[in-house]
């Protein structure tokens, strides 16, 4: 039997391993990146009466969550930029054997040329002033024949994550196997893990951990780290008690299967006066995955990106009833329609980026998935 919703233990306290459901739920749907706030303080009031919300937030949603001119707002998604179900059964733990004989997606030649142009353009927009630090991403397009849970399983194989999670919402399916926190909420606590740094594994024990060393020290990754640390630092004190934000934890190494990466820990104290609605619109999209200025940056981004980004880079939530809430920043995801699938790759530049280096960044990323 295969489950409708499967999210990685990093989404609740209450459970050790993957937990989910093997049925749908009432489905919620927004078309309009204007309508999302509307809809997620509907989930939010279900939330309150009981029910537990899985949702997949779009990252073109940002456009009307962050209040931007309307010249800007214009770009939408072709999808629904929010998808939810609504549960008023509690989820289980589904105790999953991920040993299963699939074949990774074929993915399309990247192209090279046209990450390129885009490299240059924000490097302009850098040097000019109007951002410091700008998350560019592309999409990959493949196919594969294999059932969606099925990829899953092998993806999970793949890449073992904190924040990973499959949602399956019928005509089109979530595959994520993110390891970055975009907010949890516990009670009254927040707390935010952004992502910034990344270097390849090595199978060489004495190797990899000199690369890990070496990430650790480069001035400019902590430079790049530090930059969506006070982003987001901000961010969680328009929400927060007064002198609440404090950074626990900074440079901190996250080893994965094909990558180390490096992650920063920000928390804070909720005020009490902050809906979840107005919470999610001061944070989101996550500042790690558009840049800083955050506004500027995401300007920038849809104007130099040729296509949505959809699910990636938005967010997979878990919304319970005891008002505890954990967002995952979608990273590492493939939406899959049919025998189509897409993964989104990027990495954060900045003045000193290097096109080859970025360029190899961004592949790295996709090997969990089979890029070349």
């Amino acid at each position: 039997m295969r489950p409708v919703v499967c999210l990685d233990r990093g989404f609740s306290s209450e459970f050790e391993t993957e937990f989910g459901w093997y049925s749908k739920g009432s489905v919620l749907t927004v078309s309009s990146a204007h309508e999302v706030s509307d809809g997620f303080a509907h989930l939010a009031a279900e939330a309150r009466a009981g029910a537990w919300i899985v949702l997949a937030l779009n990252y073109e949603a940002g456009f009307a969550l962050m209040d931007l001119p309307h010249h800007v707002a214009q770009r939408s998604s072709s999808q629904c930029d929010l998808k939810a179900y609504i549960y008023h059964e509690p989820p289980q733990a589904l105790n999953l054997n991920h040993s299963v004989t699939t074949r990774l997606p074929h993915w399309e030649t990247p192209d090279f040329e046209a990450y390129e142009c885009a490299f240059r353009a924000v490097q302009d927009a850098i040097v000019d002033g109007v951002c410091y630090q700008v998350n560019q991403t592309f999409r990959l397009h493949g196919t594969s024949k294999e059932a969606p849970w099925d990829l899953y399983q092998l993806l999970a194989n793949n890449q073992p994550a904190d924040f990973g999670g499959f949602i399956d919402f019928g005509h089109d399916q979530v595959l994520s196997r993110s390891p970055e926190l975009f907010l949890e909420r516990r009670g009254q606590h927040l707390r935010s893990e952004p992502m910034k740094g990344t270097a390849r594994r090595d199978p060489n024990p004495i190797i990899d951990q000199q690369i890990l060393d070496d990430l650790l020290a480069d001035a400019k990754m902590q430079a790049e780290n530090l930059m969506i640390v006070d982003l987001i630092r901000n961010d969680l004190s328009r929400v927060s008690e007064p002198h609440s934000v404090r950074v626990s934890r900074l440079f901190e190494p996250r080893t994965l299967s094909s990558v180390h990466q490096v992650s920063s820990v920000i928390e804070s104290t909720l005020r009490s006066d902050v809906d979840p609605c107005a919470l999610i619109k001061a944070l989101f999209p996550c500042g790690s995955v558009v840049g800083a200025p955050k506004a500027k940056a995401f300007e920038l981004i849809q104007i130099l990106e040729s296509d949505a980004r959809g699910i990636y880079t938005g967010s997979l939530g878990l919304m319970e009833p005891s008002g505890d809430m954990t967002f995952s920043v979608a990273i590492r995801t493939i939406e899959q329609r049919g025998e189509q699938v897409v993964l989104g790759l990027g990495s954060g530049l900045v003045a000193d980026s290097e096109l080859k280096d970025e360029w190899a960044e961004c592949l790295l990323k996709g090997r969990f998935a089979g890029v070349a």
